[in-house]
């Protein structure tokens, strides 16, 4: 009985990114702030190898065969944030803020139909689309306004946010068939949203102890989104999001000869959600 095939990816891979950032605070009056800020980001990555599929721990070009790996790109993205802040109290600070994000595209494994390199042709028949071949850039538009307090003398605290995040071109990772071939492939959903309240807080307890506490609500759904191009996932939980979450902990710090050790205990509890991301 012969070894089960051996998937091997030896690749070489260059990824730069450079970019620029500044950003503003103009104080308006006492109490209220305006941010303005921007980044500037050029991406430059590229790949050369293959995917082996051998019999052995050693490539034999007699029995075992290789499909070309090879892609580059060149992207650059500016991105942007405004925000105001206004002390509604001297412990208590409201916040709003628009912003945008960006993630870099990228490509996966395969090659375009007539390249060439490292020895090796990317003959039709097991040449990718280029659509498969490249991820785009991932971009986000952000809004979030909440609070943030000082109670009880500084002894608690506690935090507000409600946010709503807009994705275009979400990128989603999975498994796929591929010119015959198994791969781990990234694609983009066309969009995406993700929308929520976010609690969060501590409390001292006498002098050494702390309880602290967290609730999260969300609603993260695809509005864009076909895994096999006839299928829609429109409407669809996003995959690893929860509708709800809820923390409670409390810690302890207690004096051990001459030194201090903290203990806790903490909870956390949450609704199911979708570990996977859709593929048909």
């Amino acid at each position: 009985v012969g070894l089960p095939p051996v998937y091997a990816f030896p690749l070489v891979t260059k990824a730069q990114s450079k970019a620029i950032f500044g950003q503003l605070t103009w104080r308006v009056q006492d109490g209220l702030r305006l941010t303005a800020g921007a980044r500037r980001t050029e991406d430059d990555k590229s790949r050369l190898g293959s995917t082996n599929f051998q019999q052995g721990p050693v490539f034999n070009p007699a029995t075992d065969r290789a499909q070309l790996n090879t892609a580059s790109l060149a992207h650059g993205e500016t991105t942007w944030r405004l925000g105001a802040e206004f002390d509604l109290a001297p412990t208590t600070l409201l916040y709003g803020s628009v912003a945008t994000g960006y993630k870099a595209g990228g490509f996966n494994d395969g090659c375009l139909a007539g390249s060439s390199a490292i020895g090796l042709t990317c003959p039709a028949a097991t040449a990718v689309t280029e659509s498969a071949l490249y991820y785009q850039p991932e971009q986000l538009r952000a809004y979030e306004a909440g609070l943030k307090s000082r109670l009880l003398g500084g002894r608690a605290t506690f935090n507000a946010a409600a946010f709503y995040y807009d994705y275009t071109n979400l990128q989603l990772s999975g498994n796929a068939i591929v010119s015959g071939a198994p791969r781990i492939l990234t694609r983009n959903a066309g969009q995406a949203r993700s929308r929520g309240i976010e609690l969060d807080g501590e409390v001292r307890v006498g002098g050494n102890g702390r309880l602290s506490y967290s609730a999260t609500l969300l609603d993260a759904e695809y509005v864009q989104y076909s895994p096999n191009g006839s299928v829609s996932w429109a409407g669809r939980p996003l995959d690893r999001a929860p509708k709800h979450v809820y923390m409670l902990g409390y810690d302890h710090r207690f004096a051990v000869f001459g030194g201090q050790l903290n203990a806790g205990v903490f909870a956390r509890r949450s609704s199911e959600y979708v570990i996977a991301v859709p593929s048909q």
